[in-house]
């Protein structure tokens, strides 16, 4: 058998080996240890080669242990630990072998700074090819879409800090956030959801344990016990649906648009029947629309939406909807969405706050988001992906229920802030239109935060003689909450967003 030569180029070294296999399976292998390699060292945060090697290596056997087992979700021994856990782990014990460790696995010892970030970018296909890398000021002439920036320690998409010694991850500074800070930039509808409150999320995450879904099986529904509270407010016109209309109102609609094909969903919703069991006939109905039901329905909306637009202009924003999901959904009778659910319209500076158990959709916009941490989604329609219609219903709030157009409550004359129900984090807003060093405000929340910066430029400017951190459009710092405020202000003319931990 031929053999092949492969040249390595890893870690600042360099070395050639040869092997019977296959050249093409050869750099395959190749590739994928330096995928590994890169993921090691940001979900480590390790920049010493030999540490980045021993622990590259304990991941991929931990790999192959896994499918030899018929484990490859990581079940057993380290069942539900993520891997960045266990590396911070490994690498703790690496370093009473290998010497002084670059990278602390425990947090620093605190100093009287701020730290700028790097965050983690998201391309899903729902995102925008401009919000993002415009505010960013990258260029982007593959018009790829951004989805989403990420802020906090979220496993998924960790942030790092810049510090004196390098960058490490934010954790390692801050401990784990209570929240997940985000860009999101939606081109395209994301899918129907709710998310379930703190009981349900717990039960139904030992549930599916007990049961051995794995985490990567698209039927698992809980990925960790938690609730996903959020909020979001709209850096440009953003719409969204949210919350079930009342069932008179429902009714209307669907009489207006007329397509017989839901004649059987309108006769869930008469007045005898109690909300829970209305809703739930109404979703089961329309979950299980049979095909040549779907057939008729699509076929209604390509051949009579212009009609109705010009029939009932009053719900032209409705029809204008449900034509654009059938356009990106077809086949979905869930395309229907705003004839059941509100569709909101948020002006720039404008938030709306979604509890549990509340379907939702992101439909377009930019804006920024806050949640509590937690990745249990259980869809209801406009999307490829798994959805547990039972498990939906389990958790939804069967009511009418309309989400209240949030504006900041001020707290002083630069800083306001959006109230919510939600302990775990509090959403603020900075407005300063004053650039002069001799105006400048001294930073409200004593928590740790995020600020990522949205308009305007923004100096943090120390009282130490130190000078000032300089942040863009995009830029983003994380603020400890033992640092003195007494220490730092904030100048210049800018938004700013503040996600600060909660009280």
């Amino acid at each position: 058998m031929q053999k092949n030569s492969l040249r390595i180029d890893v870690l600042g070294t360099s070395f050639t080996i040869v092997a019977d296999a296959d050249r093409l399976y050869l750099d395959s292998l190749l590739k994928r240890y330096k995928l590994k390699i890169e993921e090691i060292q940001k979900s480590a945060g390790a920049d010493d080669p030999l540490r980045i090697a021993i622990l590259t290596g304990f991941a991929l056997y931990d790999e192959i242990e896994q499918i030899r087992s018929g484990n490859p979700a990581g079940q057993g021994r380290y069942e539900y630990m993520r891997i960045g856990e266990r590396l911070d782990d490994l690498s703790s014990q690496i370093d009473a072998v290998i010497g002084d460790n670059p990278i602390p696995s425990q947090p620093r010892e605190k100093s009287d700074r701020v730290y700028l970030l790097k965050n983690e970018f998201k391309h899903y296909d729902w995102g925008s090819a401009k919000w993002i890398p415009n505010l960013l000021g990258l260029d982007n002439a593959e018009l790829q879409p951004w989805a989403e920036m990420w802020m906090g320690t979220h496993p998924g998409g960790p942030s790092h800090a810049d510090c004196p010694g390098g960058i490490v991850p934010l954790k390692h500074i801050s401990g784990d956030l209570p929240f997940l800070f985000k860009l999101l930039a939606a081109e395209k509808p994301l899918s129907i959801q709710a998310h379930p409150n703190l009981e349900q999320a717990s039960t139904g995450f030992v549930r599916e344990n007990a049961a051995g879904i794995p985490f990567d099986d698209p039927a698992r529904n809980y990925k960790d016990p938690n609730h996903k509270p959020e909020i979001l407010c709209a850096l440009t016109p953003f719409t969204a649906m949210a919350g079930f209309r009342e069932r008179r109102h429902i009714v209307e609609l669907l009489d207006t648009f007329a397509c017989s094909a839901l004649a059987s969903l309108r006769r869930e919703l008469h007045e005898e029947m109690s909300d829970e069991a209305a809703y739930r006939g109404f979703l089961n109905n329309l979950f299980g629309m049979p095909q040549e039901r779907k057939d008729e329905l699509l076929s209604y909306i390509a051949r009579q939406i212009d009609e109705v637009k010009n029939r009932a202009s009053a719900y032209r924003t409705e029809w204008e909807l449900i034509e654009t999901f059938h356009a990106c959904f077809p086949g979905d009778p869930s395309v229907i969405a705003p004839l059941y659910l509100n569709v909101i319209e948020l002006n720039p500076g404008e938030a709306v706050y979604v509890p549990a158990g509340i379907l939702h959709s992101y439909v377009h916009g930019f804006g920024v988001e806050l949640m509590s941490p937690s990745d249990n989604v259980l869809r209801g329609g406009l999307t490829p992906k798994w959805v547990d219609t039972a498990e939906l219903l389990k958790i939804l709030e069967l009511r009418a229920f309309k989400p209240d157009v949030l504006e900041p409550v001020r707290i002083n004359d630069t800083c306001a802030a959006f109230l919510t129900p939600a302990r775990e984090w509090t959403l603020s807003v900075i407005r300063q239109t004053d650039e002069r060093r001799e105006h400048q405000e001294r930073f409200p929340e004593a928590r740790d935060s995020i600020i990522i910066v949205t308009e305007g430029r923004l100096a943090v400017t120390f009282f130490d003689g130190n000078g000032d951190l300089i942040l863009e459009r995009g830029e983003s710092v994380f603020i400890p909450g033992y640092v003195s405020r007494d220490s730092f202000a904030l100048r210049g003319a800018f938004t700013a967003y503040t996600a600060s931990r909660g009280l």
